[in-house]
């Protein structure tokens, strides 16, 4: 096992002196597959392949060609594997809990049929027990060279080791495929720009969540800060924050001081939930600034002038400015007038590098506590009775390592099983959205998703929508929809639904990988 703080590179002169020692970030050994014990040897030194079974028809061979750096590249194939068999390659590495860690592979899929290949870190406590896993985007198809395959996340409080494993997964008896692996990486990093996103760590009682902190425009006006366990959007903590009788213009914010790179496309999301607000708005901004803490640029959200009744994602994205050298992420209660007031709960904040999608947890990867579904994530049914059920589940899944399953049985006409996520939305903007969905049964029902649009009061305004599937996908499919926001929205709530045509309706459906964006 590697050791959890990286590896030594030396280097060597012609003679086989060692002139250099370099600390290599690199969680992993042999990361290049470059050294072999021997020449009959099928697969690199500290790596090894795992398959279903002994006899499934697989094969590893160290290549010259095609490779992606150094002389070496790793091989697998594997033929006729039954329905959610596999080969993987795999190291097992020693880490560090509740660490920042990001996850790079180089693969060219030469072949690929009826399978799909990705790559995922699995991590485990001392005692072998698994407590989480987070994992790329599938490859379902022939890569024609090399592609980065990338994931990222945080190991897990109690984590002592994780495998790093790439797959060959069959989706249906007989996949085959063919992959050329190199060039790993696994390192502690920030591929969430934010410390401490999820407002769970907490030293010494501190009112404020760890490696963020609050401001006021004078520290005599009564504002106040509580790490709480309800409500919560995701873990144990969320973070609350009050202020009374605020002057006009006045705030208090929540804030935290991130490094930033310039000319990047970034993208900003937290969970809010407004338990009361009068005379002041909520909303979330990142601010820009260059290295000598000039003032750049801001982007930022729409405002939330109005109690939310539960959590809301409320997000924002942009470009970083020439010359951005760090950037301030702010969520904020402001005073319209005097006397404005209102308590906030604040929860799973991300701010990274990426394209913009209006959802939090998008790809259903992020559950805490063991929970049915998936943070950020809520279900709704017409009746409390109704015999239902949520897991998130590992196979069948689109991309990652999980998918969100739900399930209804019994359903009165009319009735319905949602999965929703309500987001802080622009009026008068074109919007798109896609979720997939592998529906495995269906019974007198119908599947679909849509987007409802909301004032700021809650008042309904209009829906977008998809088609109903009214039978088995055999597999994941694609449902997508897309419109214009109406005059006056605020919000949306993007629902997946099982809705019963007549008496004793029932089905089940896995949902993964939704999409909601400004086209």
């Amino acid at each position: 096992m590697s050791q959890s703080d990286g590896t030594i590179d030396y280097r060597y002169d012609l003679n086989g002196n060692v002139i250099d020692r370099l600390k290599d970030r690199n969680l992993l050994i042999n990361s290049s597959f470059e050294v072999l014990k021997n020449q009959t040897t099928e697969v690199a030194s500290n790596w090894a392949t795992w398959k279903n079974s002994a006899e499934l028809p697989t094969s590893s061979q160290l290549v010259q060609h095609p490779v992606d750096s150094g002389r070496y590249a790793q091989k697998v194939s594997a033929s006729q594997l039954p329905k959610g068999n596999l080969l993987s390659l795999y190291q097992k590495v020693s880490l560090q809990p509740e660490k920042s860690i990001q996850a790079t592979v180089r693969a060219e899929v030469e072949s690929l049929k009826d399978a799909r290949v990705l790559m995922t870190i699995d991590f485990h406590d001392a005692a072998g027990k698994y407590l989480s896993t987070i994992g790329t985007t599938d490859v379902a198809y022939k890569t024609n060279g090399y592609m980065t395959l990338n994931t990222s996340g945080k190991t897990p409080v109690g984590t002592a080791y994780g495998v790093m494993q790439m797959y060959i997964i069959s989706k249906v008896d007989g996949g085959s495929g063919t992959v050329y692996w190199d060039s790993a990486a696994l390192r502690y990093s920030e591929p969430n720009l934010l410390s401490n996103s999820s407002m769970e760590k907490v030293e010494n009682e501190q009112s404020v969540a760890s490696s963020w902190a609050t401001w006021k425009n004078s520290a005599e006006l009564p504002t106040s800060s509580q790490l709480v366990q309800h409500p919560v959007d995701s873990g144990r903590y969320a973070q609350k924050v009050s202020a009374n009788q605020l002057p006009k213009g006045n705030l208090l914010s929540l804030y935290q001081k991130v490094l930033m790179q310039p000319e990047k496309s970034i993208q900003a999301t937290v969970q809010a939930e407004v338990e009361s607000l009068k005379d002041a708005r909520v909303l979330m901004t990142i601010d820009f600034h260059d290295a000598s803490g000039k003032y750049l640029s801001t982007i930022g959200t729409s405002d939330i002038t109005n109690k939310t009744n539960g959590y809301m994602t409320l997000n924002a994205s942009g470009k970083t400015p020439v010359g951005t050298a760090y950037g301030v992420m702010q969520m904020y209660i402001i005073s319209k007038v005097d006397g404005g007031s209102g308590t906030v709960y604040w929860d799973s904040a991300a701010l990274r590098y990426s394209e913009p999608n209006l959802l939090s947890n998008s790809s259903m990867e992020k559950v805490e506590n063991e929970q049915s579904v998936a943070s950020s994530w809520a279900t709704w049914k017409n009746s409390a009775e109704l015999p239902t059920s949520s897991q998130l589940v590992q196979h069948p899944v689109d991309s990652g390592r999980y998918a969100q399953k739900v399930s209804a049985n019994q359903l009165p006409k009319g009735n319905l099983l949602s999965l929703y996520q309500k987001v802080l939305m622009q009026p008068e903007k074109s919007i798109q959205a896609t979720v997939r969905a592998e529906v495995e049964s269906l019974k007198d029902a119908r599947v679909l998703m849509t987007i409802d649009f909301h004032d700021a009061s809650g008042k309904y305004l209009s829906t977008i929508g998809t088609s109903d599937i009214t039978n088995k996908t055999n597999g994941y499919m694609t449902l997508n929809t897309s419109g214009k926001t109406p005059v006056g929205t605020a919000y949306g709530v993007m629902q997946m639904y099982i809705i019963s045509k007549v008496d004793g309706g029932a089905g089940t459906v896995y949902w993964d990988s939704a999409v909601l964006s400004y086209k």
